[in-house]
């Protein structure tokens, strides 16, 4: 339990997926900085993943890529 905090092993995993080679470490390295500091950022990226990958148009994420990062910071 008292482990390091990492970001879940989804978030992980899509961004391994999703991003470049050359890209991917140091965003998975920001990914579990922000998941340690627990603040909105990650919500804010997260909602920015949806809207740029397309995956905006299924449910709950359409709403999810609609809201404005700004907003969703002042939200928590």
């Amino acid at each position: 339990m008292g482990g390091e905090r990492r970001a879940p092993k989804w978030a992980r995993w899509f961004l391994r997926v999703t991003v470049r080679e050359d890209r991917r470490e140091d965003l998975i390295g920001d990914l579990n900085e922000m998941h340690k500091r627990r603040s909105g950022t990650f919500a804010w990226l997260s909602t920015s993943l949806v809207g740029v990958t397309g995956l905006a148009s299924f449910g709950p994420a359409r709403r999810a890529a609609s809201v404005d990062p700004l907003t969703a910071l002042r939200e928590e």
